[in-house]
């Protein structure tokens, strides 16, 4: 099945970035069970052909071919949310945080050693904060965040990617650490795997790690594919998996829903609880991917393509009036900018490729997009 990208619609706080003469890396293997990956979709132009990979077992989606660990963490050092370096945090509303109360109620010491990995604009240490939490320490990559956050909350954030020897080295000196929280980073992370066993060896046994991602299931097939910094897609199973593997018993999941995945995970050395991956796992990945490009082969001509609110995906045809259809496209960019969604301009190709394969294919350069 070919889709033909015919240019990506740049809507606020995003960009279509070329490819071609980016580094590249080949990973062949699931990060979350080791099992080796099936080619899910390809996104391809003249210049470079990324395949994006499934795993048959858990149904994690990761790029096989990626930028390279270098160019992912300049790009979160100095590009990342670029139409945010003009704001700072929001302020804290009067109620609670529900989140922050969740970590409230896990009982431990308010003397305890928090970290927030990805800590972004520090409102969920300034909430923990105000809840009378004395020992807070953030992490975040994007300079300009790290500095808008410090200097508002009085927070001390270290700035750079968890794994780096200036955070390492800061945070040994400092460990245990009680509770780690990484909301909405996992999925950026080049090895989550290696990420999540340099945490475990900051922890005692019995600690807490909290982790958010998107579920796979209710993410818009438009960023699983189309989206650079979403290097991962987590089922429910996968990032089961990958807590498992790394030394860490899932406590809690009641928080989860469709649209993100929500576990409380707990260190334990000995007598991890190993939960079998159910068999459909990958087919319903498949199915998923299937039913969100239906609409897309409805039609033989372009179709306005986009990010629908409710983490769906949404198709309309374009008409064969020329004019009419620049004035389409320009009152849908219009009506994107304030929602920050992604949008492209495709087409079809019925009978073009006898291969299983979906291929997302442009015309000029590869590309995919960024923040």
């Amino acid at each position: 099945m070919k889709i033909i990208i015919e240019k990506p619609l740049i809507t606020l706080g995003w960009e279509a970035r070329t490819l071609s003469q980016k580094g590249f890396e080949k990973i062949e293997k699931c990060p979350c069970c080791e099992h080796d990956l099936s080619t899910l979709a390809k996104v391809s132009g003249p210049g470079k052909v990324i395949r994006i990979g499934i795993c048959p077992i858990c149904g994690h989606v990761t790029y096989i071919d990626r930028l390279t660990e270098k160019e992912i963490i300049s790009f979160y050092s100095h590009s990342w949310d670029k139409a945010g370096m003009t704001r700072g945090p929001k302020p804290l509303r009067e109620q609670e945080d529900g989140f922050a109360s969740i970590i409230e109620s896990l009982g431990v010491k308010k003397e305890s050693l928090i970290c927030d990995i990805g800590s972004g604009y520090g409102r969920t240490l300034a909430y923990l904060k105000r809840l009378g939490f004395s020992n807070l320490i953030g992490i975040e990559n994007s300079i300009h965040r790290a500095d808008s956050s410090e200097r508002t909350w009085e927070i001390p954030i270290l700035k750079g990617h968890f794994e780096s020897k200036n955070v390492q080295d800061c945070l040994e000196k400092k460990k245990p650490v009680k509770i780690f929280i990484a909301t909405h980073v996992l999925e950026h992370v080049y090895d989550p795997a290696r990420f999540l066993k340099s945490a475990w060896e900051l922890q005692n046994d019995g600690d807490y790690f909290i982790i958010r991602v998107p579920n796979m299931a209710g993410e818009p097939i438009i960023n699983i594919l189309l989206f650079a910094p979403h290097m991962h897609s987590f089922t429910e199973s996968s990032l089961q998996s990958l807590l498992n593997n790394c030394g860490y018993n899932i406590v809690d999941r009641s928080n989860t829903t469709q649209n993100e995945i929500f576990y409380i995970a707990r260190k334990e050395n000995e007598n991890r609880t190993k939960n079998p991956i159910p068999a459909n796992e990958a087919r319903i990945a498949y199915a998923k991917i299937e039913n969100e490009l239906k609409p897309i082969k409805k039609y033989s001509r372009s179709i306005f393509w986009w990010e629908k609110k409710g983490l769906k995906t949404g198709a309309l045809p374009l008409t064969r009036i020329k004019v009419l259809n620049r004035f389409i496209t320009l009152f849908a960019k219009l009506l994107l900018q304030t929602k920050e969604r992604r949008a492209a301009i495709v087409n079809y190709k019925a009978g073009t490729d006898q291969s299983s394969d979906l291929e997302l294919s442009s015309k000029e350069d590869t590309w995919l997009f960024f923040k």
